[in-house]
């Protein structure tokens, strides 16, 4: 539990030292690389006047982030059952293959394959987002891994 918390402590740390999101979250996911088989981080934020998901930030360990589709329109009820799942506070993980949890058919920009693992952060009442970690190919998340998140 004492290293959970050290991670979680680093994280925040890199997270503080930012004001944008986007400058801190390399340096988070080089962070993470440590604990989690991530491949790649995103950050997306919940956009309920739009109806979308929009993609703010994202990390690699090896370099630069490349650009994923940004914005994910979303109907009326699949933005229900986000807001459903995110108010839940539940962390799915699992292969991206064959048919997505319904909160992940918009969390998860198509074209990104392998094993993700999705949660939801900020609040509902102001900023409200989810967080997205790719497993690294041929690996994948395991319950202990969704304590990080």
């Amino acid at each position: 539990m004492e290293k959970l918390q050290a991670v979680l402590l680093n994280v925040w740390r890199e997270a503080c030292r930012h004001i944008e999101i986007s400058e801190s979250t390399e340096a988070i996911t080089s962070l993470l690389l440590k604990h989690l088989p991530v491949d790649q981080l995103l950050v997306r934020r919940i956009d309920r006047p739009r109806s979308c998901l929009e993609t703010v930030a994202g990390g690699i360990p090896d370099g630069e982030w490349r650009d994923r589709e940004t914005r994910t329109g979303c109907s009326a009820s699949h933005l229900r059952g986000l807001l459903a799942w995110h108010r839940r506070g539940e962390v799915g993980q699992g292969p991206l293959t064959g048919e997505k949890p319904e909160a992940w058919r918009v969390a998860v920009p198509d074209g990104v394959g392998g094993e993700a693992m999705v949660s939801p952060i900020g609040d509902l009442a102001g900023l409200a987002g989810v967080v997205i970690f790719l497993a690294a190919r041929a690996r994948t998340f395991t319950p202990r891994h969704g304590e990080l998140a």
